[in-house]
C-alpha cells in the first residue's frame, strides 16, 4: 500500500473561472508560471501515481501549482 498527496494550486476550473479578475489576479501574479493549471495537469500527476510506475513511490506530497510554493512571498512583486 501506497500513500502519496496531490497539492493542486491555482487550477482553471468553474469556480476559479467564475472569480472576478480583482480577486484572481492578485492570486495569480504568486505563480511563477504566469499562469491558471489545467484540470489534465493534475489528471496526469493522479493517473502516474495510481499506475504501476509509481510502485515505488510512497509518502510523497507532490505540488501540482506552477512554482506557487516555491515562488516569491505573498506581497512580494
Amino acid at each position: 500500500m501506497t500513500c502519496n498527496a496531490v497539492l493542486p494550486g491555482l487550477i482553471a476550473t468553474p469556480l476559479v473561472l467564475s472569480m472576478p479578475d480583482e480577486a484572481r489576479q492578485p492570486m495569480l501574479r504568486q505563480v511563477p508560471a504566469g499562469r491558471l493549471g489545467q484540470v489534465s495537469e493534475i489528471a496526469a500527476v493522479v493517473a502516474f501515481l495510481a499506475s504501476p510506475a509509481a510502485g515505488f513511490v510512497n509518502g510523497a506530497a507532490i505540488p501540482v501549482d506552477g512554482g506557487w510554493l516555491v515562488g516569491p512571498p505573498l506581497g512580494v512583486d
